[in-house]
């Protein structure tokens, strides 16, 4: 059998004997070949093309196709996955077991909250962390990842050579040294309004599943879950109160049973194991139940702390607030705060408002 595949420049120098001797090429269809390789379009193209692969070389980035062996393997089942992927960074991590963390571009307190709680554990677990590089939950996830230790992929809907939003520059930078980032877009394509919904399906591609920490009913979020179940990949959902526009999505999702209601990091690593090597964490990792068991049994503290750690929980609290409930003077308050914060107990949001760290 005569075949071409993977090798175009065989394509493009073979008789139409050797075309139609290949299933499925008729005269007319290698006479159609024939003639492409030989129309100006051609030319112009390769001239386009050239100028793409020297601006991806400035940018530090390289080419996965779709026969690659480097290509995400998960990526390449869905029906319609990216022929061709621009990176910069680390190729191989679109192998690694992924989970998508996203949500809401104008999160609330408590939203950004779980957003690091679950990238950083995941992270921690090592679980590779995916998001779409956007304000809000996608930027809380990557640096949440970055910060335990662990990896993250950035999916962009511009060129690898544009960073959107702009001031997340530094980010992609810090997300290729360790991880990676993927576009579908050539260098010097734009943030099209267009290309973010559609980067999406590569963000639950690449992975076993997806959380939805906090989205409102319509929000970008839920149609990276819609399309994670048009994949067949596994969906979950953070709840929240049920006076948060933001948590609408999540509690749609979980009330229509399309996605599983999670609490802590276990709940999601529970349902993915299968897709972790040997079945487990890595040899090594931190355990995610080692690590919720810190974070909600506090070391040994002093009366006046332990009784302020105790006001606080997942919702944030203003300092009179706090002041008024633990009888303690503002200055001695703000010493025990910072005292907390310092443990990594209680962390401080904008207005002097107060949580209690995850």
């Amino acid at each position: 059998m005569v075949s071409f595949f993977g090798d175009p420049v065989l394509v493009r120098h073979a008789a139409e004997p050797r075309l139609t001797a290949v299933p499925g090429f008729t005269a007319r269809i290698a006479a159609d070949v024939q003639r492409f390789f030989v129309s100006p379009a051609l030319a112009v193209g390769e001239v386009e093309v050239s100028r793409q692969l020297s601006e991806l070389a400035s940018a530090g980035g390289s080419i996965l196709h779709l026969w690659d062996p480097l290509y995400p393997p998960r990526l390449a089942a869905i029906f319609d996955a990216p022929p061709v992927l621009f990176v910069t960074g680390n190729r191989e991590r679109g192998c690694d077991p992924c989970v998508a963390v996203v949500g809401t571009r104008r999160p609330t307190p408590y939203g950004l909250v779980m957003a690091e709680y679950f990238a950083r554990e995941l992270g921690s677990a090592g679980v590779t962390v995916v998001s779409g590089l956007a304000r809000g939950i996608d930027t809380r996830a990557h640096r949440a990842a970055l910060d335990s230790g662990g990896a993250t992929i950035a999916v962009i809907g511009t060129g690898p050579d544009r960073c959107y939003p702009p001031e997340n520059r530094r980010l992609a930078g810090d997300i290729a040294a360790s991880g990676a980032v993927f576009s579908e877009y050539p260098p010097g394509a734009g943030p099209e309004p267009g290309n973010f919904p559609r980067r999406n399906r590569i963000i639950s591609g690449l992975s076993l599943g997806t959380l939805v920490v906090e989205s409102d009913d319509d929000g970008g979020a839920m149609i990276t879950a819609s399309m994670a179940l048009d994949q067949d990949r596994e969906v979950f959902a953070v709840p929240g109160t049920v006076h948060s526009r933001k948590s609408r999505g999540c509690h749609a999702l979980i009330r229509d049973g399309k996605a599983k209601l999670v609490e802590r990091v276990d709940d999601v690593l529970c349902e993915i194991v299968g897709g972790l090597p040997g079945g487990t964490p890595p040899q090594g990792a931190t355990t995610p139940s080692s690590a919720m068991a810190r974070s909600r049994e506090p070391r040994a503290l002093p009366p006046p702390e332990r009784a302020v750690y105790n006001l606080l929980g997942g919702e944030p609290v203003h300092v009179d607030e706090l002041a008024g409930r633990s009888s303690l003077a503002i200055p001695d308050l703000l010493v025990t705060l910072l005292s907390l914060e310092m443990k990594n107990l209680v962390r401080q949001l904008p207005g002097k408002y107060f949580i209690r760290q995850i």
